[in-house]
């Protein structure tokens, strides 16, 4: 069994230190912690870091934070078929065996089955009954030592079988013993003494073959209790009978194979009778070692006997159930040493746990002591000096204490006591300070206004009456002029002068005259001539030694924050030239002696106690404060960050005194309490190592458990299905010197934004988890900030259901993008062909209404033709009129013809304008010329044109233009040509432009007002809607070089169309 590594640590000091000062801190873990049962038979840590305990009442897995129960039911024959466990073993291939009072079990630690041995046993003859101890040898075979003999499991068959006999050991009596070494022997003790068993040759040795080994093989004059191989030494501890008084007692034995010796060890001497029920007789139990060699053995009803390889002696460290802190148990005891070289000491009262190595505060009392000749008494201290040859004073607030000596390892030398008509007990020994008034002088002053000196060459302490006039006195200070400054309790402040004989105090404070100070507490001599006093229920006060006056006081005002925050001072001290420390009642103030501020620290800030009682500013400017609730905190004072140590460091005294820590010279601090004093090292106490890893004890998925060992290292996922997303994960990190001072953090990529911090049950929950991947992350620190290396990781899916997937997300994507397709295809269409069937209404509308316009067009022509025919026949003009009406008649063809369709050719339309314009000349005498132009191409091109377009505008170029010009030579022009994908049409006459036109028409009467050109507009605007033609007309007034009005010309533009255009639409 692994066990304590941490007892080398004792080594590291001076045998005496661990022999006369065997105060050690237990911890205690009972049913009130969650055990099932305070009986506890046996404990194990197993590779993982888990803490398995049996006890008699089941099986318990402990992670630092909570128990896993396992019980018998014999109706189930994978769990246990027995609740009273007997051992706990771990092999080399990290199975787990458990031994009981009906067999050894197997256990399976992913699954939680109990692989029952004597259920599958074949031979009942072989059956395996009240196991007591597991082995594995080199080979990796498992023994038992049990009631019925000595076991080795058959890995062909996985049967135990039994060779007791063919070992030869005769019959099983007062519990026989076995253990392996690593050159291939089993050990194991017989009433007939010790032998071993050659796993080379399979052999058994005794005397007869080893004679040089005869006198480890003939040690049976007791019977063997425990015997643990450790390299070439063999220890062996025998036992005597419970009943028997006539043998002698039990002993310790260390038999050397190398050297064949055998040494005997007597603790007797340590022993004090009458503690014991059994008296002085020592009865030995059980004997195991750590990995280092350290040996240690369970003495029933005693408590623990430590190996020292350093003196080759052993030290008793005694059970006192009395004591809170201390080892507790009745019976016998066993143990085991975790990875952290925490001591686990089972008993009947439950687990006790120390950790010699780890151990960090040391309290110096009564309490736990284990030695009658080293009296540290548990009362106050008051008092602590060392002097130049290293040797420690303590002074103690109690007619009992006196002062007591000790070396430089606080080793117990003499305690001073006065004397007092023949009673030690008297007041003058009730000592309030120490103080060193010289190199062999230390003044001590007392209850009832005392003094005692200590000349510590002579060893002589006597009175000093010369002082009692000062009264009782807090607190002694001197200075570099060899003046002496006292707290009195009742006298303020005093100055005491080198002589020792002449005094003079200081009562007037400053700048309150008449309020006298009366108990000053404590002190603190400034470099500058200035000296600080603090005072019980008075404030903080600061006095000129030159002036010898006090210059100012610092009293609590609650409506000014900058204020001292409490008038009861307990202690100052320097944290720079121009900052000091003071300790109040109600926290500590941070004093800035130039700006005359105070900013406090207090329990809002993470101080344990706002009553702070002592104060020390290490070498790395940490600020160590004692309360008086019992605390000791350390303080980084830029930081405003304060560390916790308490009773799980081992600081179990009820509090703190406003007394001084005294820096020891080998860099140790030595803290008064109320109970005796503490000793520590301010550099030891903080935690540079990181903390282990984390790990997960138990994830449940919907009150499933889920074994998550194999996927948090192999990085697999937790598989869930949607109806199993309610989570809880517990975890820890394994460590038991301090459990409650590691912080956890976790972290749910997915649903949590940032770290959180968990909560002291070391479980978190998650509900309701949504389908989907997601990565658990934990990680830990220590109080001093320190985290551990690694994250902890758990991947975990949720598998969404089917309707929740993304294949069906896809698929009713896809549907749903496709009915909305189809709908909004069908409203696109429906949409589509409304439009159509609107824009064909329209387009059929248009038609109707230009053939209307059409209709009024042909009237009109027809009328203004008319009108021409009939001048000739006035003017009895035959052959004009003859040939005028020849001309009008093809005219009324062409128009005709032109009626029955929208579109017509432009040569069509050309000829028929020809006519026109001719007809209109003759009309008028040939009072203008004309022209028409057209661009060749076009008209091989079938090019199509709405008939009568372009004849209102050559009517009213003549009638409103040409007809009104003074002079002859009127000209006409029509000139078409395609420019683009645009048919132009441009009509230019040499009239009298459009104003003139305008004047002349407002002068005549209206007789007649034309619509040819309001006809052709509407037109134009109609074959926009019904064909998209882009008609438009654009009008410029011609100008000559004079800026006279020259005529009027006119742009006719509208999409280029063609014969086969107009049949597709």
């Amino acid at each position: 069994m692994r066990l304590l590594y941490c007892l080398a640590f004792f080594m590291l000091f001076s045998i005496r230190a661990f022999t006369q000062n065997s105060n050690y801190f237990f911890r205690h873990i009972t049913r009130d912690n969650g055990l099932i049962t305070n009986e506890v038979t046996s404990i194990l840590q197993d590779s993982r870091g888990f803490i398995w305990v049996g006890t008699l009442s089941g099986l318990q897995r402990y992670d630092g934070a909570r128990f896993v129960t396992y019980s018998a039911h014999p109706h189930d024959p994978s769990s246990l078929q027995t609740d009273i466990i007997s051992t706990i073993f771990e092999d080399s291939r990290h199975r787990l065996w458990i031994g009981t009072g009906n067999g050894p079990y197997l256990l399976d630690r992913s699954t939680g089955v109990f692989y029952n041995y004597d259920a599958h046993c074949i031979d009942k003859q072989h059956r395996v009954i009240s196991v007591w101890e597991f082995s594995e040898d080199v080979q990796g075979n498992i023994w038992i030592n049990c009631s019925s003999g000595f076991f080795r499991l058959n890995t062909t068959t996985n049967q135990f079988e039994n060779i007791y006999f063919s070992l030869a050991t005769g019959t099983a009596k007062f519990g026989t013993t076995l253990a392996a070494d690593r050159e291939g022997r089993v050990w194991f003790s017989t009433p007939d003494g010790i032998r071993y068993y050659d796993l080379k040759d399979r052999k058994t040795y005794d005397t007869r073959d080893r004679p040089e080994w005869a006198a480890l093989f003939n040690l049976h004059d007791q019977p063997v209790a425990s015997l643990v191989v450790s390299g070439s030494d063999i220890w062996i501890a025998t036992r005597a009978p419970y009943f028997e008084t006539t043998r002698d007692p039990s002993a310790l034995y260390r038999y050397n194979l190398l050297t064949n010796t055998l040494k005997k060890y007597d603790l007797h001497r340590q022993v004090v009778a009458r503690d014991y029920p059994y008296g002085a007789k020592l009865i030995f139990d059980r004997l195991e070692k750590d990995n280092q060699g350290n040996i240690y053995v369970s003495v029933f009803g005693r408590g623990l006997a430590v190996y020292h390889a350093a003196e080759d002696s052993f030290s008793l460290i005694a059970a006192n159930n009395k004591e809170p802190y201390a080892l507790h148990g009745a019976l016998r005891f066993t143990s085991c040493c975790d990875k952290e070289g925490n001591i686990w000491i089972a008993s009947n009262k439950g687990i006790n746990i120390f950790n010699p190595g780890r151990q960090r505060f040391y309290q110096y009392n009564g309490v736990n002591q284990q030695r009658p000749d080293t009296p540290y008494p548990s009362f106050e201290v008051t008092g602590s000096v060392q002097t130049d040859d290293g040797d420690v004073y303590i002074s103690y607030n109690s007619p009992e204490g006196g002062i007591l000596r000790m070396d430089s390892g606080l080793h117990f030398k003499q305690q001073y006591m006065y004397k007092e008509q023949g009673l030690l007990k008297n007041p003058k020994n009730q000592i309030w300070c120490l103080f060193q008034r010289s190199k062999h002088l230390i003044w001590g002053p007392g209850q009832d206004r005392t003094m005692l000196q200590l000349n510590t060459r002579t060893h002589r302490l006597q009175p000093i009456d010369e002082l009692r006039s000062i009264g009782n006195i807090n607190t002694m200070q001197q200075d570099g002029d060899g003046n002496v400054w006292i707290g009195s309790w009742s006298r303020g402040l005093v100055r005491l002068d080198q002589t020792g004989h002449s005094y003079q105090c200081y009562t007037q404070s400053s700048p309150t005259p008449g309020y006298p100070i009366k108990n000053v507490s404590c002190l603190y001599l400034d470099a500058d001539s200035l000296i600080w006093a603090g005072t019980t229920q008075q404030g903080l006060h600061c006095f000129d030694k030159r002036k010898n006056v006090f210059t100012a006081s610092y009293i609590f005002d609650e409506k000014d924050r900058r204020s001292i925050s409490n008038n009861t001072v307990t202690a100052i001290i320097p944290y720079n030239a121009d900052t000091l420390l003071v300790a109040t009642a109600a926290g500590i103030n941070i004093f800035d002696k130039k700006r005359q501020t105070f900013f406090v620290i207090s329990r809002n800030d993470g101080l344990p106690d706002n009553y702070v009682q002592s104060m020390y500013l290490d070498d790395h400017q940490n600020l160590w404060a004692g309360c008086l609730k019992g605390e000791i905190c350390r303080i980084n004072i830029p930081a405003r960050s304060v560390t916790h140590f308490d009773i799980s460091d081992g600081i179990t005294d009820a509090s703190f005194q406003g007394r001084p820590f005294l820096r020891l010279r080998n860099g140790n601090l030595l803290a008064a309490t109320s109970r005796g004093f503490l000793v520590f090292n301010p550099d030891s106490a903080e935690e540079r190592t990181p903390p282990s890893g984390v790990v997960i004890t138990e994830c449940k998925a919907a009150e499933k458990e889920i074994n998550t060992d194999t996927l948090v290292n192999t990085s697999k996922p937790i598989r869930l299905l949607y109806k199993d997303n309610n989570l809880s994960i517990a975890f820890s990190s394994l460590q038991y010197s301090s459990p409650g001072n590691i912080a956890y953090y976790y972290q749910m990529e997915g649903v949590d934004k940032d770290w959180i911090l968990a909560d002291k049950e070391q479980v978190v929950f998650y509900n309701q988890l949504r389908g989907g991947n997601y990565l658990f992350k934990i990680k830990c620190s220590n109080r001093s900030g320190v985290s551990c290396k690694e994250e902890t990781r758990l991947r975990i899916n949720i598998v969404p259901p089917f309707w929740a997937t993304w294949w069906f997300y896809l698929i009713m994507f896809l549907a749903a993008g496709s009915a909305l397709f189809f709908t909004v295809k069908f409203i696109h269409l429906r949409r589509e062909k409304k439009a159509l069937s609107r824009i064909d209404y329209e387009r059929k509308l248009a038609i109707m209404e230009m053939n209307t316009l059409r209709a009024q067009m042909n009237p009109h022509f027809i009328f203004n033709s008319l009108s021409s025919i009939n001048t000739f026949i006035l003017k009895n003009d035959q052959d004009n009129a003859s040939g005028y009406l020849g001309k009008f008649s093809q005219l009324i063809r062409l128009i005709l013809d032109s009626s029955r369709t929208e579109w017509v050719l432009l040569e069509t339309e050309i000829k028929a304008l020809n006519l026109y314009m001719e007809l209109e000349s003759l009309r008028f005498d040939k009072a203008f010329s004309y022209n028409i132009s057209v661009q060749p191409d076009i008209l091989n091109t079938h090019t199509m044109i709405p008939p009568l377009i372009i004849q209102p505008f050559v009517e009213n170029a003549i009638r409103h233009g040409l007809l009104h010009r003074n002079k002859p030579g009127g000209i006409l022009s029509v000139q078409v040509w395609k420019e683009g994908h645009q048919l132009m049409i441009r009509i230019d006459d040499n009239g009298i432009g459009r104003e003139e036109a305008a004047k002349i028409k407002k002068l005549q009467p209206a007789k007649h007002k034309s619509q040819g050109m309001e006809i052709t507009a509407e037109r134009l605007a109609v074959l926009n809607t019904a064909y998209k033609v882009n008609a438009a007309v654009a009008i410029t007034d011609l100008k000559d070089a004079a800026g006279r009005p020259s005529g009027t010309s006119i742009l006719i533009t509208l999409l280029y169309k063609t014969h086969a255009y107009i049949d597709h639409r």
